[in-house]
């Protein structure tokens, strides 16, 4: 057979000057264009800053029909979400990248990342916060440990939640669910309520609850599992003076989840989860002088129970930051904080902690009035790993009030799960296989290049990307023979290639209607071992959603029709096994029945596809979602 001929990055250049361009020639009705903000450290516009980022409303989750996390980032360009296996959450992957690889934030501070740090881990950080009690979800694409440190390979989610307000709000919001297959049938509830309690405090309350039965196949088997969630948030906000406030907030969530496949004769065929997720978390902001300061401090805790594996996860943060104009054409911002990592297996007598000191400093230079240039870089100190710096450079070229143009270089590093970089760490697997832990691993890494050009008209946006990432010391096992027996020794042995375009088209056809498109081309080779020239697993070469948004006048209503499509994508190493290509409809209707109640109905899957990862589905078929919200 020939050799596999791969697409150079200046072929996704031309293809993407093509697209945007052929963008340009819809330019008719009169309509402003909101900005968008992002917090990245210090307030900055999304066509500002400095890297690819997209945000997600609260009005377009809950037009969705979104449930969780996962669900509401599909459609993001350059985010894929997948399975992970026995009661796997729904897995969420950057820039073809798993899900360990990225930073999970809420509200800025860190959660417990325990996809990474418990081995075969499910997807287990999508249902932190309930989607009826976010207000806008940022998602950074590409290495962003300039700015946040470790964890940020593959890029970072924000969840911005809702904050409490002065004046005094509350909502219920009643939801059903159901599906055509067997099984699947839900319900969940959402009440908040929230505002001023004295002069200079407010506060915001909200408990969540959903109860979804699992999906099964004709022999009773689950193809989704059955979960039950459970979240309850407390946040409070002192205005301490016209300059100074702080906020306090407590968030306490329980999810369980039952998965029944066939027995084998090494397994029931039940899989069971418990997990109980705390996050508690203080920010103090003031101002020093012309500039902003944030002091902040948050715990984070998981204890995740599977089968007999059981283990906690603790993250603590405590650190600084500080940003202000230098001068009327030089923005800086900086921080320091430190970082605790505890790792508990309880069935295996296994714990261990890293600690980390990080810096970061950010310079965004006005070179002139159209082009700017973003210097960064951050300064890691861990207890195992020894000290790097993370450098980002970015330039940004405003052509005109229409065109932009960015292009930059980023690193990002993270560093190897507890398990993986201890010793200690020494599990059985049976009489002939044993998993250890290595003191001598190095941190996994990435080197990333990206061009991007974005076209804000009066009523057409449109941007499209290309970036090329290196990523080195990728971790897994080496198998050690000696006899009948065999160590598995985690080490850095792989190397992977990602290339990528991320493209992006939004038209207002008039004042009733929108149409608006994505697309997501990722081009993966493995580097190393056996399987090198392959194509990494579970990565679509070929991502695209299609939505058209109208307004009803007739019956003064929003409808919605989206479409995805997704290409085959292999499931193993060798690339012998493929989940086929799909695409699914999807419609959406909104209306507000009164001035204080809201009713959304969603059809998910009209065609009723099944799309399989082994005995796990991506797609369960036909769903119906419905769900009505008063506020009072």
């Amino acid at each position: 057979t020939g050799k596999k001929m791969k697409p150079s990055i200046s072929s996704f250049v031309a293809a993407g000057a093509v697209f945007v361009v052929s963008a340009t020639s819809v330019n008719a009705a009169d309509q402003k264009q909101e900005t968008v903000f992002i917090s990245a450290k210090a307030p900055i516009s999304a066509e500002e800053f400095s890297g690819s980022v997209s945000v997600v409303t609260a009005q377009e989750i809950k037009a969705s029909g979104a449930t969780n996390l996962a669900e509401a980032l599909e459609g993001v360009p350059g985010v894929s979400i997948g399975t992970t296996g026995n009661n796997g959450g729904e897995e969420i992957r950057i820039r073809g990248m798993s899900a360990e690889y990225g930073l999970i934030l809420i509200d800025g501070k860190r959660v417990p990342n325990t996809e990474r740090n418990i081995p075969f881990s499910i997807a287990t950080r999508n249902r932190w916060v309930a989607v009826d009690n976010i207000e806008r979800i940022e998602v950074i694409r590409g290495a962003a440990s300039s700015l946040y440190g470790a964890d940020a390979l593959s890029g970072v989610i924000n969840i911005i939640t809702k904050k409490p307000t002065k004046e005094w709000q509350s909502s219920v919001t009643l939801g059903a669910r159901g599906a055509k297959a067997k099984g699947g049938n839900g319900s969940g509830v959402n009440l908040a309520t929230g505002g001023a309690i004295s002069d200079k405090a407010a506060m915001r309350f909200s408990v969540d609850h959903q109860d979804d039965a699992a999906v099964e196949d004709k022999d009773g088997l689950s193809i989704r599992s059955k979960r039950r969630v459970t979240n309850t948030r407390l946040g409070f906000k002192f205005d301490l003076d016209a300059q100074s406030s702080l906020d306090l907030d407590l968030l306490y969530a329980e999810e369980s989840a039952l998965d029944t496949d066939t027995p084998s004769s090494r397994s029931t065929g039940i899989s069971e989860l418990d997990q109980i997720k705390q996050l508690v978390s203080t920010n103090y902001t003031t101002k020093i002088g012309d500039f902003n300061a944030n002091a902040f401090l948050s715990l984070g805790n998981t204890t995740v129970k599977q089968g007999t594996n059981d283990w906690r996860v603790r993250d603590d943060n405590i650190g600084f930051d500080l940003d202000g104009a230098i001068s009327e054409g030089q923005y800086i911002s900086t921080g320091i904080s430190y970082r605790s990592e505890k790792a508990n297996r309880y069935d295996k007598d296994f714990k261990d902690t890293f600690k980390s000191v990080s810096a970061f400093v950010q310079d965004v230079i006005d070179v002139n009035d159209s082009n700017a240039l973003t210097l960064g870089f951050s300064f890691e100190d861990h207890n195992k790993y020894g000290s790097k710096v993370s450098p980002k450079v970015y330039w940004n070229w405003s052509v005109d009030d229409q065109w932009n143009i960015k292009a930059g270089y980023s690193e990002g590093r993270i560093t190897p799960a507890i398990r993986e970089g201890s010793s200690k760490y020494i599990i059985s697997a049976g009489p002939t296989r044993t998993y250890q832990g290595n003191d001598d691993l190095d941190p996994e890494e990435s080197k990333t290049i990206e061009l991007s050009a974005a076209y804000t008209g009066e009523n057409v946006t449109a941007s499209v990307g290309v970036f090329s990432s290196d990523i080195d010391n990728l971790i897994t096992t080496s198998d050690i023979v000696n006899g009948a027996h065999t160590l598995a020794l985690y080490s850095n042995v792989n190397k992977s290639k990602i290339n990528g375009l991320e493209s992006s088209i939004s038209w207002q056809l008039n004042d009733v209607s929108k149409v608006s498109f994505n697309y997501t081309y990722l081009d993966t080779e493995n580097r190393s071992g056996s399987n090198k020239g392959k194509e990494l697993t579970k990565r679509p070469n070929h991502t695209a959603n299609l939505k058209f948004d109208q307004y009803l006048s007739s019956v003064d209503a929003n409808f919605s029709l989206g479409v995805k499509g997704v290409s085959s994508q292999y499931t193993d190493s060798a690339n012998t096994l493929k989940i086929k290509g799909h695409s699914v409809v999807n419609l959406g209707f909104t209306k507000s029945l009164t001035d204080s109640i809201d009713l959304t109905a969603n059809i998910l899957n009209v065609a009723d596809k099944r799309v399989f990862d082994g005995s796990e589905a991506i797609e369960v078929g036909r769903e119906y979602r419905l769900s009505l919200t008063g506020r009072f």
